[in-house]
């Protein structure tokens, strides 16, 4: 490496020798170079300086402006080679090549598995060490991933978001939809536009042979 000013060699040379003059006097953290610790300190104080002109966002660095802002303008500069996916940052570029090359780079020290991701590893290595650190705050359940916290907590509200387009029946869970949905289709359900659904707890007047298998008996709520 060669540099026009000596202060830049001088910096450099830090790489190489390992010394970081520059302490917070706040932690432990040490640093090459007095702008990073002037940075870094920004972490301490709360202070965020940059402000996105958009919305109400602040950041500790210029770049983490610059990089957010692209999510209002929708550009995305980071574009793959083997698709047609971009991306607004380089990052998930790289994590998103993966995905064509194969190449798995995070493996797991306790069984044979190998992931895209760090955070996919972490979330794993979970289910070697037991640990469930996602604990719900109305029962003693307790969860491995986020997702699945979220999910769980809909017995206790009892909100069912995911709706089937054929008959307008509600469900807690994506999988159990999916469930229903192959129900609806094998049978040659027609798709329901913005009507409710015609199912109500109390029993036809017809015998009951004519109740559609799709809807539980009288008496007995649906999953």
């Amino acid at each position: 490496m060669r540099f026009i000013q000596r202060y830049h060699l001088e910096r450099h040379s830090l790489t190489h020798t390992g010394v970081k003059p520059y302490a917070c006097s706040m932690c432990d953290m040490r640093f090459f170079q007095r702008y990073h610790l002037e940075r870094h300190s920004l972490t301490h104080t709360g202070v965020k300086p940059y402000a996105c002109t958009m919305c109400d966002m602040r950041f500790f660095q210029r770049y983490h402006l610059q990089r957010h802002s692209l999510i209002h303008t929708g550009v995305k500069p980071y574009a793959c080679s083997m698709c047609d996916m971009r991306f607004f940052q380089r990052y998930h570029l790289q994590r998103h090549s993966l995905t064509h090359t194969g190449v798995k780079p995070y493996a797991c020290s306790m069984c044979d598995m190998r992931f895209f991701q760090r955070y996919h590893l972490e979330r794993h290595s979970l289910t070697h060490t037991g640990e469930k650190p996602f604990a719900c705050d109305m029962c003693d359940m307790r969860f491995i991933q986020r997702y699945h916290l979220e999910r769980h907590k809909r017995v206790h509200s009892g909100e069912k978001p995911y709706q089937c387009e054929r008959c307008q029946q509600n469900f807690s869970r994506t999988d159990r939809l999916l469930r229903h949905r192959r129900l609806c289709q094998g049978r040659g359900v027609a798709k329901v536009e913005a009507q409710p659904c015609s199912f109500t707890q109390e029993p036809p007047a017809a015998p009951p042979s004519t109740w559609s298998p799709l809807h539980p008996a009288p008496g007995r709520l649906a999953v």
